[in-house]
């Protein structure tokens, strides 16, 4: 189960409110978007969400549990709940560390698999995401945006999370990659039975995708209705 619930949660940098007052529910399972123009709050909001930044006001919950209140133990555990992946994909990974590495990176830090369970899990997830086995030892030097991302997704998928957070994932991608990226998403959620929260400004891209749309406009979130 993945449950997250805002409640008042404001966000200030110096003088500018960032994100005022947001009341939100994220029900398990569920595609929800969240759209709005530049610079309105959408990615400070996942940076809250994701424990990045903390709030300056209201409370943040996972499955009812207070995120303000989680020991380092705790946090580490919510943070293999809950994974980022990010708009950037070329600045968002290594670029010297071999495919399987990147990859495996999570359950370095959170599992105690052993070497070869490792890999057998990376290969796994690896074909999951439509990339070859064959990349495993290769660098990621002259691959596309969508091959990079598929990359974060697999990284991202490695540690089981509950919940997902796209940040303008496939806004540096064109039209083609972005709906097979879509439909990667779609299937996986099927698979896993994720819970996304997408972030956007375009919400054509992402319509036929999502349940639910939250519309955010300086700070604020000013509409919420199922698809």
């Amino acid at each position: 189960m993945a449950k997250v619930s805002l409640q008042g949660v404001s966000k200030f940098y110096g003088k500018v409110q960032a994100v005022k007052k947001i009341d939100l529910e994220i029900i398990d399972k569920e595609f929800l978007v969240l759209v709005g123009p530049s610079g309105c709050g959408k990615s400070t909001l996942s940076r809250l969400i994701s424990l990045l930044e903390k709030s300056d006001t209201g409370t943040i919950t996972f499955n009812g549990e207070d995120l303000s209140n989680l020991n380092k133990e705790k946090i580490k555990n919510f943070r293999q709940s809950l994974q980022l992946i990010l708009q950037d994909p070329y600045n968002s990974l290594p670029s010297r560390q071999t495919i399987g590495r990147i990859i495996s990176e999570g359950l370095l830090i959170h599992s105690q698999y052993n070497k070869s369970e490792i890999k057998e899990k990376v290969l796994s997830t690896m074909s999951e995401v439509g990339i070859h086995q064959d990349e495993y030892n290769k660098l990621l030097v002259g691959k596309s945006g969508s091959f990079r991302q598929r990359v974060s997704i697999a990284r991202a998928l490695i540690l089981e999370p509950k919940v997902i957070i796209l940040d303008e994932t496939l806004s540096s991608l064109d039209q083609k990659e972005q709906e097979m990226l879509l439909s990667l998403f779609s299937d996986i959620q099927a698979k896993r039975n994720l819970t996304y929260i997408f972030i956007s400004h375009d919400l054509a891209m992402v319509r036929k995708s999502c349940n639910r749309i939250a519309v955010m406009y300086m700070g604020r979130i000013v509409e919420l209705a199922k698809k």
